[in-house]
């Protein structure tokens, strides 16, 4: 057995992991001082192999490689072991749409990823966003046409490489987007794995539609003439929150493990349809259509 060709091998194959790691963003490139600082290691694995490569315990020449591929992924492991006490990598994005006086209606349509959305309407631009992302910076788009006066908004996660699959369990976003109080919108949510917060109370969302794969929503709407939410769900946690002046209709055709009514509401159950008392005689109706697999849908007024 060759523990010279073995030694070298090892030095090259934990050199590259750490390379990659550094342009993955994984491990700073600084990585690279702590692991230099460690040359006499060599010195030292080169010894032991000399000293017992040609006696009876031989085997322990193997300690060899073994103290070399300490010396380069030990420094590559307290780095890791930093992030996970606190430091983060996540990198920040801020994009923002100023608001044109010319614009009637706003089709807005966000894309989230793990981790942590709010929306909410604390803002004077059109739209203005405050973005974590990791490997790829998100995805901003808008367009505005003359022809209908409608803006369209698109902000979505950047595209999913293979390293996203390897360090999913990290990958948590924290994305606050805020959108003009006065700008009739379309609002389209998709999320995967992700909590999301939407106060909708002083937002003029006429349309909502919700794509969910086991995700937790919370969805807060205010006193609005007529609200239309539509929810296509796999395995998530929906609670909504509406006024006491409000009345609400749920037409199910998703599989619902479990619902909960409370505060100032009174609900009629039929079949698979849910509606307050108050629902035709309210001046602000809100129509809920779901679809797929929710676990629990909790319904309460404030």
């Amino acid at each position: 057995m060759n523990i010279a060709r073995i030694r070298t091998g090892v030095i090259f194959i934990c050199c590259g992991i750490v390379l990659l790691l550094n342009t993955l963003d994984y491990v700073s490139w600084s990585v690279w001082f702590k692991i230099l600082s460690l040359w006499p290691v060599l010195l030292i694995a080169i010894g032991i192999e000399l000293i017992f490569k040609k006696t009876l315990l031989s085997f322990l020449a193997l300690l060899s490689p073994i103290i070399m591929i300490l010396a380069i992924l030990g420094p590559v492991y307290f780095s890791y072991d930093q992030w996970t006490r606190g430091v983060s990598w996540a990198k920040n994005y801020e994009w923002k749409v100023p608001l044109n006086e010319n614009i009637q209606k706003a089709v807005v349509r966000v894309d989230f990823k793990a981790g942590h959305l709010e929306i909410s309407s604390d803002t004077l631009d059109l739209v203005k966003a405050d973005l974590d992302y990791w490997d790829k910076k998100p995805e901003c788009d808008y367009i505005f046409s003359d022809l209908d006066s409608t803006a369209r908004i698109k902000i979505r996660a950047g595209r999913r490489e293979w390293s996203d699959w390897v360090w999913k369990g990290w990958r948590k976003y924290e994305w606050n987007i805020r959108l003009n109080h006065n700008v009739p919108l379309e609002l389209e949510l998709s999320s995967k794995a992700g909590e999301a917060d939407l106060n909708l109370v002083d937002l003029k969302v006429d349309d909502l539609s919700l794509n969910l794969k086991a995700a937790d929503l919370r969805v807060k709407f205010g006193k609005k003439e007529s609200i239309k939410c539509r929810v296509d769900s796999d395995a998530s946690h929906i609670k909504i929150l509406i006024p006491e002046e409000s009345g609400i209709r749920i037409d199910s055709e998703a599989n619902l493990t479990s619902t909960e009514f409370s505060g100032e509401i009174s609900i009629f159950h039929e079949d698979q349809t849910y509606q307050s008392d108050n629902y035709e005689s309210s001046l602000y109706k809100i129509d809920v259509f779901l679809d797929g697999s929710i676990s629990t849908l909790e319904v309460e007024t404030y």
